[in-house]
């Protein structure tokens, strides 16, 4: 019979582990030049999560949010799911990124609705068709978050690359090519 602890994608929190690394992530490793391999440390990870930062012309608002999902990630070597909850985050600044601009591009107040705002933004040439296929996909996931029926856990490495794609996104829609 499977324990509960079995099942559990993560370390159970307590008092006394709760400020030591997650073991979750141990088995991700990086591969130097010569074939040896070497675990990732949580500063390795940190630094690949903060490398990623907004521009200025990005308002200060959702500079904010991401800064308060990069948080939540860099805390993901303690506990395995933040990095899910980080990334989670992240998606609801994309959808804050959008909507910001939309407002600050005279769109009609009648875009209350994610994908409504990603198409006026498509449609009035401030997000290229491309563009608009990666934002759908992500306004998706964020769907998918916020009406879940049981818990994501995303690995670090998932996390990383939504930091870095969320950046791109971003910086791209406020003018800032990447």
């Amino acid at each position: 019979m499977t324990s509960e602890t079995d099942r559990r994608l993560f370390k159970k929190l307590t008092t006394d582990n709760w400020l030591t690394p997650d073991e979750t992530a141990r088995h991700i490793v990086r591969v130097a030049a010569d074939g040896t391999t070497h675990g990732i440390t949580k500063e390795d990870w940190t630094a690949l999560i903060l490398e990623h930062e907004l521009e200025p012309s990005v308002p200060e608002d959702i500079r904010n949010m991401f800064e308060v999902a990069q948080g939540v990630l860099c805390y993901g070597c303690f506990f395995y799911p933040l990095y899910t909850l980080g990334s989670e985050q992240l998606y609801r600044v994309l959808e804050a990124a959008v909507m910001h601009k939309c407002a600050s591009s005279g769109a009609p107040n009648r875009l209350k609705q994610y994908a409504d705002a990603l198409k006026w933004l498509r449609d009035q040439g401030i997000m290229s068709t491309a563009r608009f296929e990666q934002w759908s996909a992500a306004r998706q996931l964020r769907n998918q978050a916020s009406h879940a029926d049981r818990q994501s856990i995303y690995d670090p490495t998932m996390a990383v690359s939504g930091v870095a794609l969320a950046t791109e996104l971003i910086s791209e829609l406020y003018g800032v090519e990447r």
